[in-house]
């Protein structure tokens, strides 16, 4: 059990769910205040009502402290915020979780990928999951070779800078927004760190948000 996921009673049909999303981690910001000027308006682009329910969601859950929508019970966990976020919007993300192995975050990463709803861009889109390799050494050989690690959301984008926030769990500050962006990803300024500080200093340091990105899904598709 990863020691940075704290246990939450659940209803039964959800714990096998719960179990498999203990598989991740995210790692404090150096920055405790969020920098206002990332809070871009998504109000000119042209946002299906899916994604405006995502954003709505994600200002919900900020900081909360438990996480019951809808009658379903979610995991304060980094596949747990995004299932629970995507579900707030009509969308249950878990339901063919069966149909997979290994963690969380892989799962999710598979069904989006059989949905043919992964691509790579450098202006990723309000509601678009995130997903990170290597935001800590999930295997523990002190390498820098761990895929599916953490999984996010994005909220916010300015498209003409790239600045951008994404919702995600923060082992120690909980449900939180975050910095990102693409188009400068070796700017600390701009882009919350996600990898842990106190692991080996491998494949060059690379911890920050924009540095571990593997792939983006567009998920809120489903719920067109």
């Amino acid at each position: 059990m990863n020691p940075y996921i704290f246990p939450m009673r659940i209803p039964l049909f959800l714990t096998a769910i719960i179990v498999l999303l203990a598989s991740c981690a995210s790692f404090s910001s150096e920055n405790p205040q969020e920098d206002q000027a990332l809070l871009v308006e998504n109000s000119s682009l042209n946002l299906t009502s899916t994604q405006a329910k995502l954003i709505e969601a994600a200002d919900w859950m900020e900081g909360r402290r438990s996480l019951k929508i809808n009658g379903r019970t979610f995991g304060l966990d980094c596949t747990g915020i995004v299932l629970a976020a995507y579900w707030y919007a009509g969308i249950d993300l878990a339901k063919d979780f069966g149909s997979y192995t290994g963690n969380g975050v892989r799962r999710l990463y598979y069904y989006l990928d059989d949905k043919a709803l992964l691509y790579n861009t450098d202006l990723p889109h309000p509601g678009d999951i995130i997903f990170w390799d290597n935001t800590w050494d999930a295997n523990g050989n002190e390498v820098a070779d761990d895929s599916h690690t953490h999984v996010g959301m994005i909220v916010s984008m300015d498209r003409s800078t790239g600045a951008g926030t994404y919702l995600h769990y923060n082992y120690s500050k909980g449900i939180v927004k975050e910095k990102i962006n693409l188009l400068d990803p070796d700017n600390p300024a701009v882009n919350s760190p996600l990898r842990m500080r106190s692991l080996p200093k491998v494949d060059g340091y690379r911890y920050l948000s924009s540095q571990l990105v593997n792939e983006l899904g567009r998920g809120y598709e489903l719920g067109s």
